[in-house]
């Protein structure tokens, strides 16, 4: 046949010449089959690749995303971490007024709710009641702020101090959950958690609270969790848990609440994408809720998690200081009255136990005697991860010897703290808006002496 050939016999020359079966070989199989016939090379469809970053051993296809979360096998690989020489913004925010206030309000509330209404009250009854459950179910999908599914309050008349006090704290805050349990140890006690949210606040708020005995008194001891080899020969990761007071760790563990609170937050921040997760605590619960905010931070790290805490003791050693500070989005606040001995202990260990966070100093300035309390005013000094930090005489003073004067009130009450913040607004004293500096010289010398962390990066 002369000229062309007609494109039906082309097809069926080049059919004559493929393989018979449908099936691909693998890659590696195709390769070497066309070296071997020494035709040309083809273009062919390689298989998928595994996809080895994440856990899942399943073939990326096309259009699947890569995502990276805290359960994946090798997302530790990919984690930003931050240290005290390199944080991030957020790490270094300075605190608002009205939402350290706030926290503090809250606080107030949690620690002298059993004076006014028993011991075996329960916040949950104030949570939200009244509607149908679809129309709430529908609002909270919509976005709509959870106060409009608040139509009926309790009737009883014995809420209604504590509902005064929580609008004073935001006048649209809801109760979201409470969770109450009690540790095999009698020195524990019970462990008491409650969450509210505020649309004005635009934050979700964690308040976490010991035993009466221990917020009073908090006594935590020295004795931290475990040692290397113990912890090691548990087959567990002898990471920071093993640099945590071993009181609060057991207070933390035993009552078991981390998964009903997590799982409630969860569900909130997926309702309320924007909001903050705001931890807090006074006394023991402050211990409580630095090592919650600094667990749910690191499950979390697309979320933005802030930490005020009122008279915290130390709770752990600098491997665990570290540790939290490596978390580019949690930011830790601890509020100090320079009258308040319990935040210098556990007491002789300044080798082993160090606080985590920037620290609030307010200052009583003694200016008269005459003078009423409330008309005395503090200073509020700001404290960039405790650099330059001064130590209280006070503190040195001992808490035994403070404790022997138990007619004398010695400053540890969470209304001590709710008094002097309140003095910024009555006195208009000025907030501070950064942290104290540094000179040059201080700066130099504190930087040799404390060497970058290895394996922290910027």
């Amino acid at each position: 046949m002369t000229g062309r050939e007609p494109l039906k016999a082309v097809n069926e020359k080049a059919a004559t010449t493929m393989t018979p079966s449908r099936k691909r070989p693998a890659g590696k199989k195709i390769m070497s089959s066309i070296k071997k016939k020494g035709g040309k090379l083809r273009k062919v469809l390689t298989p998928p690749r595994e996809n080895r970053v994440g856990c899942t051993k399943t073939p990326m296809r096309k259009g699947q995303v890569l995502t990276f979360s805290p359960k994946f096998q090798n997302a530790s690989l990919f984690e930003i971490k931050t240290c005290e020489f390199s944080p991030s913004e957020y790490q270094i925010e300075p605190p608002s007024f009205d939402s350290t206030i706030a926290s503090c309000k809250i606080c107030n509330i949690m620690d002298s709710y059993v004076d006014e209404l028993g011991v075996d009250f329960d916040f949950a009854d104030l949570m939200p009641f009244g509607g149908s459950p679809k129309q709430d179910i529908h609002m909270l999908l919509m976005g709509e702020p959870a106060t409009m599914i608040q139509k009926e309050k309790p009737k009883d008349s014995k809420f209604g101090p504590i509902l005064e006090k929580l609008k004073d704290v935001a006048s649209d805050i809801v109760v979201e959950g409470f969770y109450r349990d009690h540790a095999s140890s009698k020195e524990i006690g019970r462990v008491e958690i409650c969450i509210f949210s505020s649309e004005s606040l635009r934050q979700i708020i964690v308040v976490y609270r010991g035993s009466s005995l221990l917020q009073d008194h908090p006594k935590i001891g020295a004795q931290k969790v475990k040692k290397d080899d113990e912890k090691n020969q548990d087959g567990k990761d002898g990471s920071y848990e093993i640099d945590v007071n071993d009181m609060v760790m057991k207070a933390y563990e035993e009552t078991n609440l981390e998964e009903s609170v997590f799982t409630l937050l969860n569900r909130l921040t997926g309702f309320k994408p924007f909001f903050d997760v705001a931890f807090t605590g006074h006394s023991f619960g402050a211990c409580l809720s630095s090592i919650a905010a600094y667990k749910y931070a690191k499950s979390k790290p697309a979320s933005r998690v802030r930490a005020t805490l009122f008279g915290c003791p130390k709770i752990g050693g600098q491997k665990l200081r570290n540790e939290i500070h490596s978390l580019p989005n949690l930011n830790i606040l601890r509020v100090e009255r320079t009258t308040d001995p319990f935040v210098s202990l556990p007491e002789g260990h300044e080798n082993d136990y160090i606080h985590v966070g920037h620290s609030m100093q307010l200052e009583h300035t003694v200016t008269s005697l005459t003078r009423k309390d409330e008309a005395r005013p503090i200073a509020i000094k700001l404290y960039k991860f405790d650099k330059n930090r001064p130590a209280s005489n006070f503190f040195n003073t001992g808490v035994n010897m403070a404790l022997n004067f138990s007619k004398i009130k010695i400053g540890n009450e969470v209304r001590s703290y709710l008094k002097d913040l309140q003095k910024v607004y009555n006195l208009n004293l000025e907030w501070p808006q950064s942290f104290e500096v540094i000179e040059a010289s201080a700066q130099k010398e504190n930087f040799v002496e404390h060497k970058l962390p290895v394996g922290y990066l910027a």
